[in-house]
């Protein structure tokens, strides 16, 4: 079990420990850069963290939707999302209708496909058609 690490002060030997124990040196060695004895670290002002401190990545707390294509163009709103109508044709459609979109299509889908992936590709499929792709 792990313990919690507060980045925003000059690690307590209990956290250079246990960073140390599973391989984040490279933590402790930024800490003591930002926390060293000679210099008081600066606070940012708009959220009151010390300035260099390490942020963890934001990470979502469930599921998120359909995915989307990362390497797709913008659509026509400007953003590489998917259309709303899209979504909602795409999710009232059953296994046999998404495999029949899809070869009409031409899209590729291995044979034993999920409804969700099938969809993610007829999704993904169909706003590249809208987009021009």
């Amino acid at each position: 079990m792990g313990i919690p690490i507060n980045y925003n002060h000059k690690f307590t030997k209990v956290e250079r420990e246990y960073l140390e124990s599973r391989g984040m040196q490279y933590k402790v060695v930024e800490n003591d850069r930002i926390f060293n004895a000679e210099s008081k670290p600066e606070v940012d002002e708009k959220n009151g963290m010390v300035k260099g401190t390490p942020v963890e990545p934001a990470q979502p707390d469930g599921p998120v939707g359909l995915p989307i294509n990362p390497q797709g163009p913008l659509n026509e709103d400007g953003d590489d999302s998917i259309d709303e109508d899209i979504i909602e044709y795409v999710e009232s459609l059953k296994v046999a209708e998404l495999k029949e979109e899809l070869d009409d299509r031409k899209v590729d889908y291995p044979s034993d496909a999920k409804k969700d992936d099938l969809a993610e590709l007829l999704v993904n499929a169909m706003q590249d058609e809208r987009d021009g792709v």
